[in-house]
């Protein structure tokens, strides 16, 4: 589709084609050692590409939700587990900048922009949505602040953040919220451990270990939001996480076909001397690729830029960005599927980047809210019961 590009994006977008070329010459490796990027994190902040949400007064880009996502597209063809890692980074400092008070901003927001530290939020406890939105993990009311005691999993990006934003359940929480609420806390923090537990199929490099929270005390001053509307708060700016988290997965559908592409064109049968794109079920498999590709940036695209133009979707705007996350994913995962056919042998063998991008990709139906939350979320929205 037709995009009127802003100069300012133009180099947003340059900057994240640079970085991918720079990172995918280690991306492997990373992947087979299940090792941090470090260097990659570096970079990212050496350019400023780490303050790609925050807002100009505060030292960074203030880049809308469709900048964001154009940039995630690009960058995510290079390394998929460093722009998966540094878009958690991303995503929170667009959820929690709305909830902020003005002295937040100016600790958390001033260190992000101005001294490139890092923050992210962790929820995941392994209970799917119900989990996220009503945690396990506990803050107990006393004098001065609370005591936070919990666990989570899947804590992307943590050898690198320099503050913590944990969700918790209010002890004894009897508001009209839905009872949860937000800490953001020092890296240092007593009581706040990780773990080094990450070990996957995809996303090998992501750093997403475990942390622990072992009766940590925290203030108001460390709260992000209103006391028990985590929930509340979170549906105003769930389009961060999927618009971003859609960009990454159409940016790997994209890397996946553009190999099979360049492999189509140039590797020859070898009983027949065909080309392998000269086989009709290999044009049908590409036709197809191509047009789950175009119709999800489509989509994804039209969808970004009326969110940044804050054109309103009301009480469907959760329906709405989640229903796009959750068949970007299911469409990718078919162009994975049709890459690695087209690919034989050379996309089942490691080292090779579709059988990287196909594993990195399996993350997909897994995020929350997974696709049969989804549909039951728009069945009970489109029968008003």
């Amino acid at each position: 589709m037709f995009l009127d590009l802003t100069a300012d994006q133009e180099r947003i977008i340059a900057t994240a084609k640079e970085l991918a070329t720079e990172f995918a010459v280690r991306a492997e490796q990373h992947d087979r050692e299940g090792s941090f990027p470090f260097e990659n994190i570096a970079r990212l902040k050496e350019t400023g590409y780490t303050t790609m949400t925050t807002p100009r007064e505060f030292g960074g880009w203030e880049a809308s939700p469709l900048t964001f996502v154009l940039a995630q597209e690009q960058f995510v063809q290079g390394c998929a587990a460093t722009a998966f890692a540094i878009n958690m980074h991303c995503n929170s400092v667009g959820f929690y900048t709305p909830f902020m008070t003005q002295a937040q901003k100016e600790r958390y927001l001033g260190n992000v922009g101005r001294k490139k530290m890092l923050l992210n939020g962790f929820y995941t406890e392994g209970g799917g949505a119900r989990s996220i939105m009503s945690p396990a993990s506990t803050a107990r009311k006393v004098a001065g602040g609370y005591i936070l005691n919990g666990k989570k999993v899947f804590a992307t990006l943590v050898p690198a953040v320099d503050y913590f934003g944990v969700s918790v359940s209010l002890e004894g929480y009897t508001g009209p919220g839905s009872g949860g609420c937000i800490f953001l806390l020092p890296r240092d923090t007593p009581g706040l451990e990780v773990e080094e537990t990450w070990d996957a199929m995809g996303m090998r490099a992501t750093g997403s270990h475990t942390i622990t929270m072992q009766d940590v005390f925290a203030t108001a001053e460390h709260r992000i939001g209103e006391e028990g509307r985590l929930a509340e708060e979170f549906a105003q700016v769930a389009h961060w996480y999927c618009l971003s988290f859609s960009a990454c997965y159409l940016g790997i559908g994209q890397t996946m076909y553009n190999h099979v592409l360049d492999y189509a064109r140039t590797r020859k049968v070898q009983k027949t001397g065909q080309r392998v794109g000269d086989l009709a079920w290999n044009r049908f498999a590409i036709g197809e690729m191509y047009n789950r590709l175009e119709a999800c940036r489509t989509l994804l695209y039209t969808t970004a830029r009326e969110i940044s133009e804050q054109r309103p979707y009301a009480e469907r705007q959760i329906p709405t960005v989640e229903m796009l996350r959750t068949y970007m994913a299911e469409n990718m995962l078919e162009v994975g599927n049709l890459a690695t056919r087209i690919a034989g042998g050379l996309g089942y063998l490691k080292g090779s980047p579709v059988e990287r991008a196909f594993r990195d990709l399996r993350s997909a139906p897994l995020h929350t809210l997974k696709r049969d939350e989804v549909l039951e979320l728009l069945a009970e929205m489109e029968l008003g019961f």
